[in-house]
């Protein structure tokens, strides 16, 4: 429910967003545009520059790191999707899947985590995918319909695509959500964002439940906590944004507050130890331009 004063991962100017680490936790996956375009890079804890896994000309964005940490997954998108989404909405596009129309299939790839060709998994709607960090061998693919109105998640095998469908929820076509696999793959919880109200769709034969996040209602993002005891996520704040961890009572305990950022969230590595984060600010200049 604490953390350490946080130190700079990335030196490169741009956006540079976490989503994953190897699965050693000795490394944050990371999407980035630093060179023009959206690419897919990995950094070590200990080193002083990232070395690329995608890297164009596509945007690659949204990479997940497989189980068994051989694969990174990640889908390709018109190049500048990510940052002309994320500047309609004004906060970057931490996940990727809201980019495009539910009615837009997108391709689904899969790379070496060192790097090398990339092959491609499937073509769906795709609205998420998330691999289970623990024990777990399974990965959850999310789509949602053309009319909005129902989130499925199906499993999804690298090596193989699309497997059998898991569950379904229903959706306010007119919202935007997120959602996490919990470690060991045992619940997806899902949150229409900016509620304080989470679903936990369980997938080992429980019935649903929610929990309430008490005392925040302007909260985005999701990402489960390496223990599975509890969820990382943001709130809105007058000067900035605050990364709160909320236990399964609803407890929410702010960690981090991040002065001017729309945003912040974080991704724990797989032992527990390390939390990646992410704020982001934007800083402006005005000029006088005088007998133009």
């Amino acid at each position: 429910m604490r953390i350490a004063s946080p130190s700079l991962l990335t030196l490169s100017e741009g956006e540079n967003m976490p989503l994953d680490w190897t699965a050693d936790s000795k490394a944050v996956i990371f999407n980035s545009n630093r060179n023009g375009h959206w690419g897919i890079f990995r950094q070590s804890l200990d080193a002083d520059l990232a070395e690329p896994i995608v890297n164009g000309p596509e945007d690659a964005v949204g990479a997940r790191v497989s189980p068994d940490g051989a694969w990174v997954l990640y889908e390709t998108a018109p190049k500048n999707a990510g940052a002309a989404r994320s500047t309609v909405w004004q906060r970057p596009a931490k996940h990727f899947e809201h980019m495009l129309s539910p009615s837009t299939p997108v391709p689904l790839m899969r790379v070496a985590i060192t790097g090398g060709p990339a092959q491609l998994v499937l073509v769906a709607r795709l609205r998420g995918y998330r691999c289970a960090k623990a024990s777990a061998t399974l990965c959850v693919l999310c789509e949602q319909t053309p009319d909005r109105k129902q989130l499925i998640f199906t499993t999804l095998e690298p090596l193989k695509g699309r497997g059998r469908e898991l569950a379904r929820f229903d959706a306010d076509p007119t919202a935007d959500y997120d959602w996490d696999l919990s470690p060991d793959a045992s619940f997806i919880d899902i949150r229409k964002n900016r509620e304080p109200r989470l679903s936990m769709l369980s997938l080992t034969g429980q019935g649903p439940r929610e929990l309430i996040v008490k005392g925040w209602s302007t909260l985005i993002n999701l990402d489960w906590a390496a223990d599975g005891k509890g969820l990382f996520t943001s709130g809105l704040v007058q000067r900035g944004s605050v990364l709160l961890y909320v236990d399964l009572q609803g407890n929410a305990h702010p960690l981090w507050e991040q002065r001017g950022s729309l945003i912040t969230w974080a991704i724990p590595s797989r032992d527990g130890r390390h939390l990646a984060l992410s704020a982001w600010t934007t800083n402006t200049n005005f000029w006088l331009l005088e007998n133009f």
